[in-house]
């Protein structure tokens, strides 16, 4: 868990070589605003989610006062990143942030440092430290990632649609634009026939 400050010029930037990214996880965020604070989104300061290598967002988190969030990226390769914080906002805006990563229990998984499950138990029998609870992954998880991926995979045919309507649009309006030209060249040579 880690406690951040977002105050303006801040922001944070999404990498392909993030390790959060490699495997699916739950991200947990707790936003925190002074009392009575209206944050607008054009203050910056929102969360990110985009799979990676594409342009188009899957989900944008917003600040609000006392607000936790929890996102689960059903799939690897899902990263995220806070929009850079304008000098508009009225304070700065705090949050704590955790990420709990799904682990199978049927096979060894390898975590971001490269090491096994069998591994990290040897080592957590020497440390003193409190170690962090990783979610297991149920068949209660899997119907939340099947919805999810059925819900991402209406939305993208949803995108599609619009997209191709704006190019017809586009096209539309291109042909519209050439008979206008075309027109306004035969009424030109009409009025040059007539002087």
């Amino acid at each position: 868990m880690e406690s951040r400050k977002f105050a303006s010029g801040d922001y944070t930037l999404a990498f392909d070589n993030d390790p959060e990214i490699k495997q699916p996880g739950l991200d947990v965020n707790f936003c925190v605003l002074p009392p009575k604070t209206k944050w607008n989104n054009s203050y910056g300061g929102t969360i990110h989610y985009m799979n990676e290598g594409e342009e188009e967002e899957l989900l944008t988190v917003e600040p609000m006062e006392n607000t936790l969030s929890i996102v689960f990226r059903g799939d690897a390769g899902v990263i995220r990143f806070v929009k850079y914080v304008n000098c508009e906002a009225p304070c700065p805006r705090y949050d704590l942030s955790a990420v709990y990563h799904v682990v199978d229990e049927d096979e060894d998984s390898v975590d971001s440092t490269g090491s096994t499950d069998e591994e990290d138990e040897d080592e957590d029998e020497d440390s003193d430290e409190p170690m962090e609870q990783v979610p297991k992954k149920s068949a209660r998880n899997k119907q939340a990632t099947e919805a999810v991926q059925s819900r991402s995979a209406a939305e993208q045919r949803k995108k599609e649609k619009e997209r191709e309507k704006k190019k017809k649009k586009k096209e539309d309006m291109k042909r519209e634009n050439e008979e206008l030209k075309k027109r306004l060249a035969e009424l030109e040579a009409k009025m040059m026939s007539k002087d």
